[in-house]
């Protein structure tokens, strides 16, 4: 999936994130995506972005459930939002997502996102918790 805008006036990170992640939630196709949890983060790696938004997502499909992790560079001006969603399954390059995030996501062998979690890790431990978790069973209105 490529780069999204949309003309949206989020008073905050955590605003412009909630709208981003709701394109996400819902049910199709034999499975239900619910965000469990997200954190906005100003620390990005990538031109054109202002923030990055880390999400424990969770899916449910006949075969069972996963949570993992997905990675949301975002951009917003007083008018307009923007977003790209990056699954740790393909190696994001933002590896700060807080440990209240990590902790919820469920085991997996995918070697990328394996290093995704560990440099996560190694880059929190530690560290006071400094970016802020929003929790919730879903994210849109």
């Amino acid at each position: 999936m490529g780069y999204m805008t949309t003309n949206y006036s989020a008073k905050d990170d955590a605003d412009a994130a909630r709208y981003a992640l709701s394109q996400i939630e819902g049910t199709w196709e034999g499975q239900r995506q619910t965000v469990l949890a997200f954190a906005t983060d100003r620390d990005v790696i990538g031109c054109g972005y202002t923030f990055v938004t880390y999400a424990a997502i969770e899916t449910v499909t006949k075969q069972g459930r996963e949570v993992s992790c997905l990675t949301v560079l975002q951009h917003r001006t007083a008018t307009q939002i923007g977003w790209k969603f990056v699954d740790e399954r393909m190696g994001p390059n933002n590896t700060r997502c807080p440990l209240a995030i990590l902790d919820l996501l469920t085991p997996t062998e995918n070697h990328y996102s394996t290093h995704f979690r560990q440099m996560s890790r190694l880059f929190t431990e530690g560290l006071p918790e400094q970016i802020k978790v929003h929790t919730g069973r879903r994210v849109s209105a």
